[in-house]
């Protein structure tokens, strides 16, 4: 089985589930796949988070990998792993949960918005680190970060949306974490899955179109 972070490179696309009710994570996530959308983000500022990642590592479709967001402890990683998360991601760079990540063998995507951040998550050995809020920020600031920043892969999070995506991947942005616009709160409430779908499945045509342009 390839390693999530390959899957991620290849993949592109992290569908960031905030506050979702555990009720409704099945259908988001089987619309999401619908639309091709199969990593899941479920931040551990839910507090069904835990309960939610348990019952989505148990979806038929292989191809789905599930992991923890919003990770900002070191109590969050544990109950990430207990829960069966595939990865783990946090908005901001500590040393202490890195070191926690490394312990509990889950591949971590540690936030670095700095270059100082970005520098430092890379010598402790990230392979992947999150730009985050990546939208006020500018897909300009992910073409200047490239120049010094060959490597740590660069996951951008926070305002990403159809009408800028593909000025982040151009820019050199790997992986594309995406909440809102993916996963309108009102279409969750109602239960419009099919809206979901159409969204995801825009989203990755756009990608797959600029990979290849």
């Amino acid at each position: 089985m390839a390693h999530v972070f390959e899957v991620m490179q290849e993949q592109k696309i992290v569908a960031v589930l905030r506050r979702i009710p555990a009720s409704a994570g099945s259908s988001v996530v089987e619309a999401l796949a619908a639309g091709g959308v199969r990593l899941i983000e479920v931040t551990m500022d839910n507090p069904e988070a835990a309960h939610l990642i348990d019952g989505l590592t148990r979806s038929p479709d292989a191809g789905i990998r599930v992991g923890a967001g919003t990770v900002m402890t070191r109590e969050h990683l544990r109950d990430a792993v207990a829960a069966g998360a595939a990865f783990a991601v946090s908005p901001h760079w500590d040393p202490e949960l890195w070191a926690e990540s490394v312990r509990l063998n889950i591949p971590y995507v540690p936030g670095a918005m700095t270059p100082s951040e970005i520098a430092a998550a890379s010598r402790a050995g990230a392979v992947m680190v999150k730009v985050f809020p990546a939208g006020p920020l500018g897909s300009g600031y992910i073409r200047e970060l490239r120049g010094p920043f060959g490597e740590p892969r660069i996951m951008v999070t926070g305002g990403i949306h159809a009408a800028n995506i593909l000025d982040y991947l151009k820019a050199g942005a790997d992986v594309f974490g995406v909440g809102g616009a993916l996963l309108p709160a009102e279409a969750i409430r109602t239960g419009r899955w099919a809206e979901i779908t159409a969204k995801a499945r825009e989203l990755v045509a756009l990608v797959a179109g600029g990979r290849e342009a």
